[in-house]
């Protein structure tokens, strides 16, 4: 975990973010070129997807630690009550 402060923190999400989004548009051109690599791409689907989810923020608040089974905790989140 890396703490910054609001500023250089919005930068490196937003940077994060972008890089996110040219990689899934990057794969998306890559796979839609031909007829043998949309085959490809529906083969590669259920591999995708579940990269995907590895990488997906659980519901609850907290930071995203990739890998770890546990559930991550912060303020944000002991601060919202119960319902």
């Amino acid at each position: 975990m890396i703490a910054c402060d609001g500023f250089v923190g919005n930068a490196i999400l937003k940077s994060s973010e972008a890089l996110a989004e040219g990689l899934i548009s990057g794969l998306t051109a890559a796979f839609m070129d031909s007829w043998y690599t949309k085959l490809g791409g529906i083969l590669a689907l259920p591999a995708l997807r579940r990269f995907k989810r590895s990488w997906t923020t659980p519901s609850t608040a907290g930071p995203h630690c990739w890998g770890s089974r546990a559930s991550p905790s912060s303020a944000t989140a002991a601060a919202t009550p119960a319902r």
